[in-house]
């Protein structure tokens, strides 16, 4: 019996590679090969090519030499504040006047009110700041703080006005 392409041999059993990894061609070859750049993976288990090497871990983008192909990566930069990156693929901007506290973040959720800016109930006045609930509604917008108040705590999820 063959193996198949993209599996190692374990006593006498093929397995997938596992992810960061891959295998090409059909042999009994048993050492499945990591990914040649440093910080790059592939998208799941079993894979056959070299070029499934094809991703940065999230929070992170692969960076590629320029006018190269897509296979081409020579490393990985992480997602500057303002961005998450959910597939090691590309970095997403937080929209809704929202930011990140730092580089390589990772989903929506670490996307925040920038300084300046709080949570309040859609179609609600701006005077009204957001509550738990309203948060948990995800019924929010984001908008710049009202005259005379500022933000509180590094969440924005109060409002203080100023001289209270």
């Amino acid at each position: 019996m063959l193996p198949v392409a993209g599996p190692a041999w374990q006593a006498m059993q093929a397995l997938p590679c596992p992810k960061g990894t891959f295998k090409e061609g059909i042999n009994r070859d048993a050492t499945c090969t990591q990914c040649p750049t440093k910080g790059i993976t592939t998208a799941g288990v079993a894979s056959a090519f070299a070029t499934a090497c094809d991703r940065a871990t999230p929070g992170y983008r692969p960076v590629r030499a320029q006018n190269a192909s897509a296979t081409s990566i020579l490393g990985v930069e992480p997602c500057p504040v303002g961005t998450y990156g959910p597939d090691g693929l590309r970095c997403i901007a937080c929209t809704d006047n929202l930011t990140t506290q730092a580089t390589a973040s990772t989903n929506t959720a670490d996307c925040l009110a920038a300084p300046g800016y709080g949570f309040y109930p859609k179609g609600e006045g701006d005077n009204r700041p957001v509550s738990t609930a309203d948060l948990q509604a995800a019924s929010t917008r984001v908008i710049k703080c009202p005259y005379g108040s500022f933000k509180v705590g590094k969440y924005g999820r109060a409002f203080a006005r100023a001289g209270q």
